[in-house]
């Protein structure tokens, strides 16, 4: 979809931190939105934003502008007031970067955090595992499993599966990831990824999802559980939900395992720099942060886990990139996920089965 796009906020989303009634009404959506647009024309042609989105603080509901560099006149720039009065607010994040470097290379990530527990040998296969193709060396994650009509895949993302528009269908995939276990143990073939778009100045466009399947081998068996922690399983509930300012989620990834967050910012209009040297706009991306101020939510090799909500488990998202400092992820909305993968092919219907 071409810019500029009006990102999808319901109240819904933003009810549970508004500090008024009437910060949330409908109209005050539209204008929020209004604004949020103003604030894209203002990126396509600063190079130093790394993405905007809507957040709250103590004060209540704002547009956030995320800078990749400390600038005292961007922060000049953006700072204030948007033109329907939402404050608008700025921080440093850095590059906003997927699993792998941006150096056109396969990409070779740090080894698992927690030692064999997340990178192992798993069969049958379950979520939240380290996995990648048979021939590159490096690592993401097995998200969860997905279903269209009738037959089941794993899922993760197309920079993880497909390493960017590269690799062809039928490629072989590997669990663990070949960076984690040599020889590789394929255990599917890559069956869909959904095109990844590079950003055009001439003609900007945004993607919708980080995201591709892989179909498994005969005898190799999902498991429809994901790692949790000390040892425990958990399931993902079926009916996915968008992400709601504020909510408490869950990841289950490869390198650092079993973590707890919260979503600090939606609706953003993101940039990153893929392996593949290009950079690619995203809308309607998430952000969560850690809810442990020692720990990170996600790091490099947990691209392709699945953010779903502690209390439910419903499924509201997939990480596909972080911040260059690791204290902030970013992830796809998992309606919009599901929706591309069915696009991206004969418009199969995919669901998730806990």
């Amino acid at each position: 979809m071409n810019l500029p796009y009006k990102p999808n906020l319901t109240v819904a989303q933003l009810a549970r931190v508004a500090i008024t009634e009437s910060a949330i009404t409908e109209s005050r959506i539209r204008e929020l939105q209004e604004d949020h647009l103003v604030l894209q024309q203002a990126m396509l042609k600063n190079p130093n934003v790394a993405g905007v989105g809507v957040t709250a603080d103590d004060k209540g509901l704002a547009l956030l502008v995320l800078l990749k560099k400390e600038n005292r006149s961007d922060a000049a720039l953006y700072g204030g007031n948007s033109r329907h009065g939402w404050r608008i607010l700025t921080r440093v994040s850095g590059e906003l970067v997927p699993a792998m470097p941006a150096d056109g290379e396969p990409a070779y990530d740090e080894p698992g955090q927690l030692g064999a527990v997340f990178t192992g040998l798993y069969r049958p296969v379950p979520g939240g595992v380290s996995v990648g193709p048979v021939d590159r060396k490096y690592a993401g994650t097995l998200g969860c499993q997905v279903v269209a009509n009738g037959v089941t895949y794993m899922l993760s993302n197309n920079h993880v599966l497909a390493d960017v528009n590269r690799l062809p269908i039928g490629a072989a995939i590997s669990q663990p990831a070949l960076l984690d276990l040599q020889p590789a143990n394929p255990v599917g073939k890559l069956a869909r990824f959904v095109p990844m778009v590079p950003h055009d100045p001439s003609n900007p466009v945004y993607n919708h999802a980080d995201a591709a399947i892989a179909s498994y081998d005969k005898g190799i068996v999902p498991d429809f559980h994901l790692l949790g922690a000390a040892g425990t399983q958990y399931g993902l509930a079926d009916t996915v939900v968008a992400p709601v300012l504020g909510a408490e989620v869950q990841k289950s990834g490869r390198t650092t395992g079993y973590t707890v967050g919260r979503i600090t910012t939606i609706g953003m209009t993101t940039r990153s720099i893929y392996a593949d040297g290009r950079e690619y706009w995203f809308a309607d991306v998430f952000e969560i942060a850690s809810v442990n101020a020692d720990e990170l939510f996600s790091t490099g090799g947990d691209s392709g886990s699945v953010v779903s909500l502690t209390k439910a488990n419903n499924p509201v998202g997939l990480i596909f990139a972080s911040a260059d400092d690791k204290k902030l992820s970013y992830a796809n909305p998992m309606s919009a996920v599901l929706t591309a993968l069915g696009n991206a092919g004969k418009s199969e219907t995919f669901s998730i089965k806990g």
